[in-house]
């Protein structure tokens, strides 16, 4: 006898038991924020999608009263301006295509997966012959650039980046973001710190997309 397909309510609880590690390093931060029509517009007319590896109906959940969120790690407290941001303008990294140099990737694991959520479409370079490869073969592919500045290949190794692109005349927003404060090179939109700060700089460099 075949077993009864979950009710809305079990859905909703199995993704909270999915999630309980996410969540619980959201809530020791202080921070998520709902962006539900982000949700939708992620999905378009889909119905389910898969997360954590349960397949979730989002019309299900919408019966069940249960409410779609988004955690972003990055969004500050609260009733923070960030997070009220978040909520106004974060469509504008939906489809966004954001080029992140960097030659320690996993240290920005929180960042690229708040990023994602958002909807953005990231693609990692290691180095800065990886990123000119990339940059030279489709100069107006990306909207965005992010780095940091030291590398195995140069200790200038961003700033450096930032000179090949701007000698690609592009006007692609080029972000650094790094472990401390530096001067801010010509030509380079902003230089972040934190994930807040960076996440600032990002609604800032994409205004143009709504």
């Amino acid at each position: 006898m075949a077993a009864d397909p979950p009710t809305a309510g079990q859905i909703a609880v199995q993704i909270m038991q999915a999630s309980a590690g996410i969540i619980w390093s959201l809530l020791a931060a202080g921070a998520f924020v709902t962006l539900l029509p982000q949700i939708r517009g992620l999905f378009g007319k889909a119905d389910q999608f898969e997360a954590f590896g349960i397949k979730v109906s989002l019309k299900a959940l919408a019966a069940a009263g249960a409410e779609k969120q988004v955690a972003i790690p990055l969004a500050g407290p609260e009733g923070s301006p960030l997070r009220d941001r978040l909520a106004k303008e974060g469509k504008r990294l939906n489809g966004a295509e954001i080029l992140w140099v960097d030659d320690r990737p996993s240290g920005n694991h929180n960042e690229a997966q708040a990023l994602m959520a958002l909807g953005a479409h990231l693609t990692f370079a290691a180095s800065t012959a990886e990123a000119e490869e990339l940059l030279r073969a489709r100069p107006c592919r990306f909207d965005l650039v992010l780095s940091d500045w030291a590398r195995p290949e140069s200790p200038a190794a961003g700033p450096a980046l930032l000179a090949i692109l701007s000698g690609l005349e592009s006007d692609t927003p080029f972000i650094f973001y790094v472990g401390q404060p530096r001067d801010l090179p010509p030509g380079a939109q902003g230089l972040a710190t934190r994930p807040d700060q960076l996440l600032e700089l990002i609604l800032d460099a994409l205004k143009d997309r709504g």
